[in-house]
């Protein structure tokens, strides 16, 4: 057994993880271990909001317009009802942007229970007299997407009201996904790789060329002993090249 490397692409950051194998594969140390239910409720909460906020920092942007939102059921109705509507919403919203020459819908979203069903969801910018003709069921709230620490806080909100909300049996729930989003979405690109030398996860984190090292690294010793490493990098902006005028030559 040795240690392994995790390269995470997520747009201009670089995500980086280094842990030691188990027996089974290469996968991380804690996440397949057996904990106390609260702790590892609270490990899939935090793994879920990473994949999250990752997915979140690659398809969205404030600065574009892109939103989130929260859709309320005027009425209180069954959670398969609730996801039947949104479904329908969501063709009506194509025909939307097909119509008015917008982009193609994105989005992600999860569904809550507190008091009634409503709905979380990032997507596409649209104005909001527009999107509650479209929603047409209750409330709409809509807020620009504030991108203040790379979406994090947004991701873990969310899931920490979907781990809060619901009133079916866990043993029923336990195999959903908190969240589900379009077809469409672009995806963190991984890359694995085994580490040859052991001596790299005593040294602290450095970040490669064309990066800068982010300050929210940590280092230090699972429950077994073993080191870990992680660690974040922003890709550095090039700056942009002067254009060359032309000048006239002398005769």
């Amino acid at each position: 057994m040795g240690y392994t490397e995790q390269k995470i692409y997520i747009g201009d950051i670089l995500e980086v993880k280094r842990y030691h194998r188990t027996e089974g594969g290469s996968a991380e140390r804690g996440e397949k271990e057996k904990e106390s239910t609260p702790a590892q409720k609270k490990a899939n909460e935090i793994r879920t909001g990473n994949e999250l906020w990752r997915v979140i920092y690659i398809n969205f942007d404030g600065q574009q317009g892109d939103q989130f939102n929260t859709f309320t059921f005027a009425e209180d109705i069954g959670e398969e009802a609730a996801r039947k509507e949104w479904r329908n919403f969501i063709k009506r919203v194509r025909r939307y942007l097909k119509k008015n020459g917008m982009p193609e819908l994105k989005y992600v979203y999860t569904l809550e229970k507190q008091g009634r069903w409503h709905i979380h969801a990032v997507m596409n910018g649209i104005p909001i007299e527009d999107l509650t003709r479209l929603w047409g069921r209750g409330r709409v709230t809509s807020s620009i997407l504030d991108k203040t620490n790379d979406y994090r806080d947004l991701a873990a909100y969310i899931t920490k009201h979907v781990e809060a909300g619901g009133e079916e049996k866990e043993e029923k729930r336990k195999h959903k996904r908190r969240w589900s989003g379009s077809l469409n979405l672009k995806r963190p690109v991984i890359i694995t790789r085994d580490i040859k030398r052991e001596s790299i996860m005593r040294k602290l984190p450095t970040a490669p060329k064309g990066y800068i090292l982010l300050p929210d690294w940590e280092i230090g010793c699972d429950s077994w002993g073993y080191l870990y490493q992680r660690y974040k990098c922003r890709k550095i902006a090039e700056p942009r090249k002067a254009k060359k005028t032309k000048t006239n030559k002398r005769r």
